[in-house]
């Protein structure tokens, strides 16, 4: 649908020996094109770009078959741990900004308390090793999967564990920071959240919380044999502190004092969702939601080979359980497991085990899945893999995920979507966290294959999520894989209390992520640059609070150049943001409360 344009241009005292064969071959034959004014060519032809409307429909990657073809190690799970990789070097590389920013503000608040020093050096040190660190990383990450052999394990762990010492550095600093001059003795827990949206958390540790000045924030809590099982509600991008105690004495929160959420008949429920596990297969019969009818959706391994039992009448494997057992049960966490085989027939093709978990409070069901596949599967991945297949109620369904970092609708067929895949039933939503899964495949109208194991996978372990009516799935799917920043003996009450956030972004549908400290030519804190998306796939205005006042903020382009001014209310930054756009914010702070 593109015209193929070539512009010549003439200038004076100049001439090409090679226009005149032109222009007499374009007499006779069109093949080399027609000449045509820039006038007349503008009045006859569209403008492609004005009637475009690209969908991921219109892009179909075959990433999965060259990986498989070029013998490739982990086709699928190289990508997942990429996915891993990154979003944890992200809440490493925030944690840092985060505490540049706070460095900076006590610093401007108390000036007398950095009279002393010649220099903010300690800071600059830091700052600058720290950045220098996760640039590296994300180099390091980036040149792996962009290899055609993608993410390998002992690089993955490599990376990993250089992610993890730096996240925990960045803890260390942190808890330091916030609780100096605390004139508290008892030593306690401090939690980080780098998201800029609440979120409920869930662990279980040898201690509990006490949450005597952050009371509100303690969702659950219940001792559960030699372990505290602790739901907490986190402030947006902030923290919050707490002295810790045995299980004996650990409080328990807004906990209801029965209805356990596992049952010995294969169920599992809490406010948010009902779930029946079959006894027979093993595979999740039915999730429903209270004081609502109808089976949200059902799920079930299965490998799909053409091969079958010898015929390609049957593609799809059958789930048999040998065992399906409720494990712990407690008002505040449920699981059931289902052990068993996938049959063809006769023929046993893998082995399974299943663990279903549910917390108090939660909208997701985590399914933690084991495999060892017994079949050897066929070079051709997208006839022949091991897949978590659901279904759901209406053949009218539309599916959505993140394509390219936008929301888009999901085409019948093969499809990549590594975040999420949410099911809209018109009235009800369903989604899929996957946690950098990225092959799916819509078989028919009610049925979705997402791929598991292929010809050359290694990983046997994997775990997905399934959400029930998510606010936002975009920022569920990023929380997903992140892991609970949390260090155990920080001493001390903070001084500026239990619990505080340090930037929030309102409303949600907006993904704010911290990108990166603003300094002055003197190595000073000035102030912060993040990354906006919309991610609800329409026009959106958000309103994004910070720490200390603002004094100007615009949009800003990749090289720092001011592209248009934002609209400032004291601490507070005013964006319109339209359907999946994605912008660099620069916010500077107010010159009275700079850095001294």
């Amino acid at each position: 649908d593109h015209t193929s344009t070539m512009v010549i241009a003439h200038w004076p005292g100049r001439k090409s020996e090679f226009i005149a064969d032109h222009a007499r071959t374009a007499e006779f034959t069109p093949a080399l094109g027609r000449w045509i004014t820039a006038d007349r060519y503008f009045e006859i032809t569209a403008h492609p770009y004005h009637q475009e409307r690209l969908s991921a429909n219109e892009f179909k990657p075959d990433f999965l078959n060259q990986s498989v073809a070029s013998a490739g190690i982990d086709p699928i799970s190289s990508v997942t741990r990429f996915h891993h990789l990154a979003s944890n070097l992200r809440q490493a590389q925030a944690l840092h900004i985060l505490l540049d920013q706070v460095q900076a503000l006590t610093r401007a608040t108390n000036p007398s308390a950095t009279a002393s020093e010649n220099s903010h050096s300690k800071n600059e040190t830091f700052t600058e090793k720290a950045n220098s660190e996760i640039n590296e990383l994300w180099e390091a990450i980036d040149k792996q999967i962009q290899q055609p052999s993608g993410l390998s394990k002992r690089d993955s762990e490599a990376l990993a564990n250089r992610v993890r010492n730096s996240a925990n550095q960045g803890l260390q600093q942190m808890a330091t920071l916030i609780t100096a001059g605390s004139k508290g003795s008892d030593q306690g827990v401090m939690v980080v959240n780098t998201s800029l949206v609440s979120r409920r958390l869930h662990w279980s540790a040898p201690m509990g919380l006490v949450a005597t000045e952050s009371s509100q924030s303690l969702y659950a809590q219940l001792a559960v044999g030699s372990n505290v099982r602790s739901v907490l509600d986190m402030p947006p991008c902030g923290y919050l502190w707490s002295a810790q105690t045995d299980s004996a004495q650990a409080p328990r929160g807004r906990l209801p004092r029965s209805a356990n959420l596992a049952s010995a008949d294969a169920t599992l429920g809490n406010e948010f969702m009902e779930v029946q596990i079959d006894r027979t297969s093993g595979h999740l019969k039915a999730l429903h939601v209270p004081k609502k009818r109808g089976n949200r959706l059902s799920s079930q391994l299965s490998m799909f080979d053409p091969r079958g039992a010898g015929t390609s009448e049957k593609p799809y494997s059958v789930m048999k359980a040998t065992q399906v057992q409720m494990g712990q049960s407690s008002p505040i966490y449920g699981e059931v497991s289902a052990t068993g085989g996938l049959w063809f027939e006769r023929e046993k093709v893998a082995e399974f085990q299943i663990v279903y978990q549910l917390w108090r409070g939660s909208r997701v069901l985590y399914l933690n899945i084991d495999l060892d596949v017994k079949r050897k599967l066929l070079d051709d991945p997208w006839n022949s893999y091991l897949a978590l297949r659901t279904a759901f109620a209406s053949d009218s369904a539309v599916l959505m995920g993140t394509v390219g970092g936008s929301r888009q609708t999901l085409p019948r067929g093969r499809f990549i979507s590594p975040s999420y895949i949410e099911i809209d039933e018109v009235d009800h939503r369903t989604t899929l966290l996957l946690g950098g899964l990225p092959y799916h495949r819509r078989y028919t109208e009610r049925f979705l294959d997402s791929l598991l194991v292929v010809k050359g996978e290694t990983t046997s372990s994997f775990r997905i999520g399934l959400g029930i009516d998510l606010p936002e799935p975009t920022i569920a799917a990023e929380t997903f894989l992140e892991q609970p920043l949390k260090m155990e003996g920080v001493p001390g009450l903070p001084r500026s209390g239990a619990v505080n956030w340090f930037f929030v972004a309102e409303p949600p549908q907006a993904l704010v992520q911290l990108q990166s400290t603003l300094l002055d030519p003197s190595g000073r804190v000035r102030g912060v640059r993040l990354l906006v998306r919309e991610v609800a796939g329409k026009l959106t205005s958000s309103r994004i609070r910070c720490l200390r006042d603002v004094g100007e903020a615009y949009r800003s382009d990749h090289q720092g150049k001011n592209v248009g001014k934002l609209t400032v209310e004291q601490d507070a930054v005013l964006i319109t943001l339209s359907a999946n756009e994605q912008c660099l914010v620069d916010i500077i702070w107010q010159s009275n409360n700079s850095v001294a």
